[in-house]
């Protein structure tokens, strides 16, 4: 298999573990009733937010170049569609990747 879809597979991994993580997180401080406990509580939602929307389209563009047909991939709500110009950027990135590691 081409190690730029390795490289692809194994960062999408990891984040899918640091969002697995933060939830824990946030569990974990909404249960312990310390407000002061690690840290402020929308720090660890901002980062959860930020991971998520990244794995989000990171996954999307991923699912895209490999042929997987939009609506098989999600179905947003109008309200949640995804940025298509990040959507680009990251298969033009992972473009960029796979030609490089063709070099």
């Amino acid at each position: 298999m081409n190690s730029a879809i390795l490289k692809q597979k194994e960062y999408l991994k990891t984040l899918a573990g640091d969002i697995r993580r933060l939830k824990y997180l946030i569990k974990e401080r909404h249960a312990s009733e310390r407000p002061d406990s690690l840290k402020h509580p929308y720090t660890i939602q901002e980062e959860m937010y930020r991971k998520s929307r990244e794995y989000r389209h990171r996954h999307i563009a991923a699912c895209i170049l490999r042929g997987t047909a939009r609506e098989a991939i999600e179905r947003p709500a109008e309200c949640n569609l995804p940025s298509e110009s990040l959507i680009q950027q990251f298969i033009d990135e992972y473009t960029a990747q796979r030609a490089e590691a063709a070099a």
